[in-house]
């Protein structure tokens, strides 16, 4: 998390192919420290799918993310929550995220383990799971896997990826995967810039 009075600019963007049908996504964000362990972000989104000639903003999310314990503690994991209420546009419905997130460094891997809770207005609240490793090559590379999923239907995603830090400010992460049967295709991109 940035610390107070820090700003971060982050921006994500996704390509999914399943079957016939292709979409891409696109999530910038700012994020800001307030406290020492509390941050504030915003972050839009607008997806683009089969057919569209451009982009179509689809909501806009504020979050909370708060560290609950100190980074590398003595306590055998740290941990943190976010919350998030996405305004849906137009006709699409609000949504509520929250996310518990637990997270272990031993030397150069990193663990962690998110749950998650995600309700749509009107729709029953989803619960699901976000694991991932990470292993630093050195301080400008890593490697690292991932899968999610939901706790109904089991798993969606697994995704390898790249971590780049060219410079102190500046983080890239990217990486491609595929869910289920193996006849879909997701790829991600993320990056990082530390005002």
């Amino acid at each position: 998390l940035p610390h107070p009075e820090d700003v971060y600019g982050l921006a994500s963007s996704a390509y999914e192919k399943d079957g016939d049908e292709k979409s891409m996504d696109l999530e910038p964000a700012v994020m800001l420290g307030i406290w020492p362990g509390l941050a504030a972000e915003v972050h839009a989104h607008f997806a683009k799918a089969n057919g569209d000639s451009s982009f179509q903003y689809e909501a806009i999310a504020p979050a909370l993310r708060l560290q609950l314990t100190e980074l590398d503690s003595a306590l055998p994991v740290d941990a943190g929550l976010s919350v998030e209420y996405e305004i849906g546009a137009e006709d699409a419905p609000d949504a509520i995220e929250g996310r518990v997130i637990f997270e272990k460094r031993v030397d150069r891997v990193k663990v962690s383990v998110n749950g998650i809770a995600r309700r749509i207005r009107s729709i029953e609240t989803e619960f699901g799971y976000a694991v991932g490793a990470r292993f630093e090559v050195n301080e400008a590379l890593g490697v690292g896997a991932e899968a999610q999923g939901s706790f109904e239907s089991g798993f969606d995603e697994g995704l390898i990826g790249l971590f780049l830090r060219p410079t102190e400010r500046f983080s890239v992460m990217c990486g491609a995967g595929t869910g289920p049967g193996g006849d879909n295709l997701a790829v991600r991109f993320g990056a990082v810039y530390r005002y």
